[in-house]
């Protein structure tokens, strides 16, 4: 990528500096919108904030053996329960729209009205839409309950399926 050399009258101009303040704006509106999102990601500073650790309090993480010891679960004792969630979108604030799960030959499906928008990825991608109360599955009416609903239907699933502890 060629670089642009500038010149001085170019650099020391009013529309260049104001141009140089709105990118500046711009770039930490979309930090802050970002972090407001998935949370802060980096954080410079951060032991000017707390002071200096003293070298006592910190520990050394040590290095993993060099091979792992695995103990093999009992076969006729235990079963892998799958599952699968939904949801509104991929920021903090997404909520469940529908909640799988499957153990053996037992299943569990549930689709959950959220209270927030789903966004229009997510809905691309599960086939997933709301308009008001009623919730749709690739333009299909579902019912859908409450997360609350859904959640205690789940423990009772996971309590009444065999092999799952």
């Amino acid at each position: 990528m060629k670089k642009r050399k500038m010149n001085l009258d170019q650099i020391s101009s009013k529309e260049f500096k104001k141009r140089r303040v709105e990118l500046k704006k711009k770039s930490s509106s979309a930090t802050t919108s970002s972090e407001i999102r998935e949370g802060v990601t980096y954080e410079s500073a951060v032991l000017s904030q707390t002071g200096s650790i003293p070298n006592d309090k910190l520990e050394t993480i040590p290095f993993p053996p060099e091979q792992l010891h695995q103990v093999p679960l009992p076969p006729d004792e235990y079963s892998r329960a799958y599952f699968d969630l939904e949801t509104t979108g991929l920021d903090a604030s997404c909520e469940i729209t529908k909640m799988a799960a499957r153990c053996g030959n037992s299943s569990f499906c549930q689709y959950v009205l959220p209270s927030v928008v789903i966004q229009e990825t997510a809905s691309r991608i599960t086939g997933l839409t709301r308009d008001g109360s009623t919730f749709y599955k690739n333009g299909v009416p579902v019912q859908a309950v409450s997360i609350q609903e859904c959640l205690t239907s789940f423990h009772e699933w996971l309590n009444n399926t065999p092999g799952i502890h």
